[in-house]
């Protein structure tokens, strides 16, 4: 058990003087959320809501009790505290009774305006409802008035640093020489994609100069993944060397070596798309959380585009909306190779179809509806919002409109 600090120990005492009700509370960032809230006194079970595996994992080691997690896999019994993605305890809400829970705890409670979180919380009957954040104001100006009482303990920023609890902020500004006076802002940043392009031209034109003028006995390795982009005058003072894909043979090999069985370590060499670092996750799991997730989030998009659940669809659009950049990136990359599996299911190439269990099932029984007519657009549907999400559109508006634009394909079939 760790030592609570003076004004932790204040929050704490002030939420357990608290009867009922739903209360916020404001802690910047660096100050302990976790470890105040983990710290309250329990009158009953305890349901913790989070939207990211790091957020679910973090508060297990500060718990003196048995913590459940509901996420991908990973399922609870009767354990004092639960754990719970706000997305996949979503879906399992009639596996708990109304009143299961004494106290529900929001970690980054901002996101608690979210159709997801509403659904939970208009599901249970807790006595106390808390929230926990270090921002309580919300980048598309939701309030969260509808949701908390009132704000019970405030520390912020400024206190944090007055009092010692953290660093004192300083601030450098380098001038790199790029002119970023015509990029657009969208919710207080830069727009990422104009950033990119702004800053990517600059650059070439100083990557050229160096490369007119080099310094003696230097050799320059420059590495693309987008090579077709980069300026002729560059292109034209290199040498090209393409790096194949390492052989499926050689991998399966590596996987095999890690103890895996010849069937796995075949469909995880095909998986990892002749990537070393990517079978190496695939070997050591830790991409699973990530497939499990992207996994349920397209089989239910799916489902409900072919059922035509306009409204269903919206909810799909606000879960998303609630991940990371990186898992709605994931999202994104696992969509395309399970419309191509299917496809090739569809097409009768089922032999050479990357695919095993709950996966292998789903495309199965989805593959009759990908095929010629929207197998192409379904693509260029994801490509679009993957590039749309790049430079910072609203995740609620690209998505949503996403949903309905694959909805609208699946029924071609």
């Amino acid at each position: 058990m760790i030592t609570l600090r003076e004004y932790q120990k204040e929050c704490v005492d002030l939420i357990d003087s608290k009867q009922s009700g739903r209360y916020l509370i404001q802690m910047a960032t660096g100050l302990g959320k976790t470890a105040t809230f983990t710290h309250i006194n329990r009158k009953g079970r305890v349901l913790v809501l989070a939207h990211r595996e790091e957020l679910i994992t973090q508060p297990i080691k500060y718990y003196d009790c048995p913590v459940g997690i509901e996420m991908a896999s990973n399922t609870s019994n009767d354990e004092d505290v639960v754990i719970a993605s706000v997305q996949s305890l979503a879906h399992r809400l009639q596996k708990f009774k109304k009143d299961e829970f004494d106290t529900i705890i929001i970690d980054e409670a901002h996101h608690a305006a979210a159709t997801t979180y509403m659904r939970i919380l208009d599901y249970f009957e807790p006595r106390l409802v808390l929230g926990f954040t270090a921002t309580p104001n919300r980048g598309d100006k939701q309030r969260l008035d509808h949701i908390f009482q009132e704000i019970i303990f405030q520390r912020d920023l400024r206190w944090a640093i007055e009092n010692g609890y953290l660093t004192d902020i300083y601030c450098l500004r380098v001038n790199v020489g790029y002119d970023i006076s015509k990029v657009a802002r969208r919710m207080g940043d830069f727009a990422v994609g104009e950033l990119e392009e702004a800053m990517n031209q600059e650059a070439a034109n100083k990557i050229l100069k160096i490369l007119e003028e080099p310094w003696d006995k230097t050799l320059f390795i420059l590495v693309s993944e987008h090579p077709e982009q980069l300026l002729a005058t560059i292109t034209s003072r290199t040498q090209e060397v393409s790096v194949g894909r390492i052989e499926i043979p050689a991998l399966v090999a590596m996987a095999r070596a890690a103890g895996k069985g010849e069937d796995e370590a075949l469909n995880m060499a095909r998986l990892a798309g002749g990537s070393v670092l990517e079978l190496r996750e695939l070997i050591n799991g830790a991409t699973d959380e990530a497939r499990a997730q992207s996994f349920e989030l397209f089989t239910r998009l799916m489902r409900l585009a072919y059922n035509d659940k306009h409204l269903e669809l919206f909810e799909w659009a606000d879960d998303i909306s609630a991940l990371t950049r990186e898992g709605q990136r994931q999202f994104f990359l696992h969509s395309v190779r399970l419309l191509r599996e299917a496809y090739m299911i569809h097409a009768g190439l089922a032999s050479i179809s990357y695919l095993w269990g709950e996966e292998l099932k789903f495309c199965r029984n989805f593959a009759p509806y990908i095929g010629n007519q929207n197998i192409e657009i379904l693509v260029e549907e994801i490509e679009r919002a993957m590039l749309q999400i790049q430079q910072n559109g609203s995740p609620r508006i690209v998505f949503t409109h996403f949903a309905l634009a694959v909805s609208k394909q699946i029924n071609r079939l």
